[in-house]
């Protein structure tokens, strides 16, 4: 079997692991290929992503920040097309590759996101013993995913997968006061998201502040990124939203929106501030 034109061990690595997954995606749980390619080309580049994130790791926040990074050039050449498509059905082959090898790998980089990485693990695990070798659906995995995080994922799924709508949430304002601090956040973009919003005090301390979305109804209770405090939820039809957290200016370095840097957020530059 020839594995490509590998130049380094690196690459050599990253396309045996891609492809040894696609044993466990297209094969033991017998994806169906040509017609939801993101659920098998996309699940397998997550695999490919974490198992190399073990094998070389780096200095990053998460083991996605390159493909995230893919993924925000890509939206800029405005040729994006749904990852709902047949596998054969696209206009463009790059159209096709970001829909099914990068929007299904980030569909599972965002479900980390929302409902925290314990419980996609367990989804991921559940979804494997339950449909191996039976040909599953989307809807099958979202009934899993729904079920081990006891949250409505149906709103995600639809815009994530059916679209080509985007994420967008930035910073519009900072209020310092004596004893607090008020942030007011914006969602520019078309896809609602839960928000954790971190702090850094001067002594390098971190807080995390969750803003739920009340459209998944209950609200994730913990992830490996790190504790953090839950806050009234962010009704979806809002476009702002006001938190107000008890650091004065001087006691702040750094705040801003995930600071895991998992969400797929189009646009960074409005999502952190250095406090001087």
């Amino acid at each position: 079997m020839i594995l490509g034109e590998a130049q380094n061990i690196k690459d050599l690595m990253g396309l045996m692991a891609h492809e040894g997954a696609h044993s466990w995606y297209q094969q033991m749980l017998a994806t169906n290929e040509s017609m939801r390619p993101w659920m098998d080309e996309g699940f397998t580049s997550y695999a490919e992503g974490y198992a190399m994130y073990q094998l070389f790791p780096e200095d990053l926040p998460n083991p996605f920040i390159k493909t995230l990074e893919s993924y925000r050039s890509f939206i800029k050449k405005g040729i994006e097309e749904p990852a709902v498509w047949l596998g054969d059905h696209h206009d463009n082959g790059s159209a096709y590759t970001y829909a099914s090898y990068v929007k299904g790998e980030l569909y599972l980089v965002q479900l980390g996101y929302i409902m925290g990485e314990q419980k996609l693990a367990e989804v991921l695990k559940q979804y494997y013993d339950q449909w191996s070798m039976k040909h599953p659906s989307d809807r099958d995995f979202l009934h899993i995913a729904q079920k081990v995080s006891g949250m409505d994922l149906k709103w995600f799924h639809n815009y994530w997968i059916n679209t080509t709508k985007t994420i967008d949430y930035g910073i519009k304002d900072i209020k310092y006061d004596t004893k607090s601090t008020t942030i007011i956040l914006i969602n520019k973009g078309q896809v609602p998201m839960p928000i954790d919003f971190s702090v850094m005090t001067t002594d390098k301390k971190i807080i995390t502040y969750q803003i739920p979305l009340n459209m998944t109804h209950t609200w994730k209770d913990k992830d490996m990124y790190g504790d953090f405090s839950t806050m009234p939820y962010w009704p979806w039809t809002q476009k702002e939203y006001t938190l107000t957290i008890p650091y004065t200016k001087s006691q702040l370095s750094v705040l801003g929106i995930d600071f895991s840097q998992r969400i797929a957020d189009i646009n960074m530059s409005d999502n952190f501030i250095e406090v001087k």
